[in-house]
């Protein structure tokens, strides 16, 4: 089972969504702005983020976290939980998926897909 975020309190008007997944991370440095896009269990959608400094100081941390110890999927859910975003405990394990990392507007978007080849 992937990591995922287990609510205290499922919700309704998402048709009892009980837990979310992080379907996508996109940094966009030069704008300071952090968008984490989450999936619930029937294919519902939520997008939270941060800006400004706080986006800033996220993404420092994220880049020098040693990942190998807690995965980023992980580290994002306890973050929105810890600042009151989300309310629920994070279960599963990491699980390995390929990754595309694409660069544009001073950002990255990062999916679930392979990388074959990096452009400038």
């Amino acid at each position: 089972m992937a990591e995922q975020l287990d609510l205290t309190t499922p919700v309704a008007s998402t048709g009892g969504t009980s837990f979310w997944t992080v379907d996508s991370l996109h940094l966009f440095k030069n704008k300071e702005i952090i968008s984490i896009v989450l999936e619930g269990e029937n294919g519902e959608r939520l997008t939270l983020g941060y800006t400004g400094q706080v986006a800033t100081d996220l993404m420092i941390f994220l880049n020098k976290a040693n990942l190998s110890v807690k995965s980023l999927h992980k580290r994002l859910l306890e973050k929105l939980v810890a600042d009151g975003k989300l309310d629920g405990t994070v279960s599963g394990v990491p699980e390995s998926i390929p990754i595309l990392i694409s660069p544009g507007q001073g950002g990255l978007a990062i999916s679930g897909q392979i990388l074959t080849e990096v452009h400038d």
